[in-house]
């Protein structure tokens, strides 16, 4: 999901957020993010 409103602390979805009601939104698994990432970052420095 794309909504541009992550940085408001207001990600629809919970993955970039503080507020509890919206991060029981979050389906996934914590370590799924940092997977994530982590091969977002891989393929950058190739």
């Amino acid at each position: 999901i794309m909504m541009r409103k992550c940085h408001l602390n207001t990600c629809p979805v919970g993955i970039a957020t503080q507020d509890p009601d919206l991060r029981k939104k979050f389906r996934g698994k914590p370590e799924h993010v940092v997977n994530y990432l982590f091969m977002v970052a891989e393929e950058a420095r190739e």
